[in-house]
């Protein structure tokens, strides 16, 4: 990824989608990046970037994955909506309406947040998001193993956490 860009598989999409609420405004737009190759995945999974709408204009260059299948960069920007609509019309990726993530609530009655969903909800302020794994929190979704984890240098699979690169 590069500086500003976010990119999301199969998983996160999904798990973005459990947070969707049809009543707000999305401060994000979304282009189907097509389906690519990822080392650590047995199968080819589609792609998705997320961009803020404040860089909605910005342009980057394409991802460069195991496979040689790279979408061009004109594919159009959509809303979490009318992206959600096109992956289940080409059969890419679960509807919305097939939700099988929880989503858990927490204090007040506010659902937790990702930190890719922070993200998109305060703004990318400078060093929010970063592809430092180590210097973020747990995400309060994953399951807890009670062990504790072991980091990795490389990542094996594209994940949130390598949601936004350093240029």
């Amino acid at each position: 990824a590069h500086g500003g860009q976010i990119l999301l598989h199969e998983s996160s999409w999904n798990k973005m989608l459990s947070y969707r609420d049809d009543d707000k405004e999305s401060v994000a737009m979304f282009r189907n990046m097509g389906k690519h190759t990822l080392k650590g995945i047995s199968r080819s999974v589609y792609i998705i970037q997320a961009i803020p709408k404040l860089l909605s204009s910005r342009t980057f260059p394409p991802i460069k994955t195991k496979s040689s299948q790279q979408t061009p960069s004109a594919a159009p920007l959509m809303s979490i909506g009318e992206l959600d609509e096109y992956l289940a019309g080409v059969g890419g990726i679960r509807r919305s309406a097939d939700k099988s993530l929880p989503v858990k609530e927490t204090g007040a009655g506010l659902p937790s947040l990702t930190r890719f969903r922070q993200a998109l909800v305060f703004g990318l302020p400078k060093g929010t998001v970063n592809s430092a794994r180590s210097s973020m929190p747990r995400d309060p979704l994953e399951p807890s193993s009670g062990k504790k984890e072991r980091r990795r240098s490389t990542p094996a699979r594209v994940d949130i956490d390598a949601a936004v690169a350093k240029p």
